[in-house]
C-alpha cells in the first residue's frame, strides 16, 4: 500500500468538503455550539447558583461538558465520511476513481483521512475556543484557570482521534 496515493485522494475529498455548503455547516455547527454554547451554559449556572456552587461540582460538570467532544469525534467523521462516498456514487465520480491505478485499500485509507483531518481540526479549534471561555467565564468562582488539564488532555488527544477513527471505519464499510 503506498500512502500517497491515500493522501491524494484525501487532498481531493478535502477540497470537495469545503466546497460543498452541507459538509462546511457539517464541519463548524457543531464545535461552534458546543465551544461557544457550554461556557455561556456555565456562565448562567455561576450567575444562577452564585456562591452556591462549589468547586468540586464545577469542575465535574467542565469535565461533562469536554466529553462532547468525544462524542463529536464521531458525529463530525461519519456524515463526511458517508457523504464522501455516497456522494462519489450521486455525482457519478466512483467509476473513474474506481478505474484509476489504486488499490480499494489505498482508496478506503484516503477516504478515511480526508474525513478524519478536518473534523479533528475543527473540533481541536472549538475544544479550544471551549477552554479559553470556561476558564473566563470560572476564574472567578474557582481562583484558577482549570483548563488545560489532564482530564481533557486524555479525553483530546487520546478519546476523540480514537472515536473518531473507529466512526469512520464504520461508515466507510456500512457505505461501501
Amino acid at each position: 500500500m503506498r500512502i500517497s496515493k491515500a493522501w491524494i485522494v484525501a487532498a481531493k475529498d478535502i477540497r470537495v468538503f469545503l466546497r460543498k455548503r452541507y459538509t462546511v455547516y457539517s464541519l463548524v455547527i457543531f464545535p461552534v455550539i458546543i465551544g461557544i454554547g457550554l461556557p455561556f451554559v456555565l456562565n448562567l449556572i455561576i450567575s444562577r447558583q452564585g456562591a452556591a456552587i462549589n468547586g468540586i461540582h464545577l469542575t465535574d460538570l467542565m469535565n461533562a461538558f469536554s466529553f462532547f467532544f468525544v462524542i463529536g469525534s464521531t458525529a463530525i467523521p461519519t456524515v463526511l465520511a458517508a457523504y464522501s462516498l455516497v456522494g462519489e456514487k450521486v455525482e457519478k465520480s466512483l467509476e473513474p476513481l474506481l478505474a484509476a491505478p489504486i488499490t480499494d485499500s489505498e482508496l478506503l485509507l484516503g477516504k478515511g483521512i480526508g474525513a478524519f483531518i478536518p473534523s479533528i481540526g475543527t473540533l481541536y479549534i472549538g475544544a479550544i475556543i471551549f477552554m479559553a471561555l470556561a476558564d473566563v467565564f470560572t476564574h472567578s468562582t474557582l481562583g484558577y484557570y482549570y483548563f488545560p488539564n489532564w482530564n481533557a488532555g486524555v479525553m483530546l488527544l487520546l478519546l476523540a482521534p480514537l472515536a473518531g477513527v473507529l466512526s469512520i471505519e464504520v461508515a466507510v464499510i456500512a457505505s461501501s
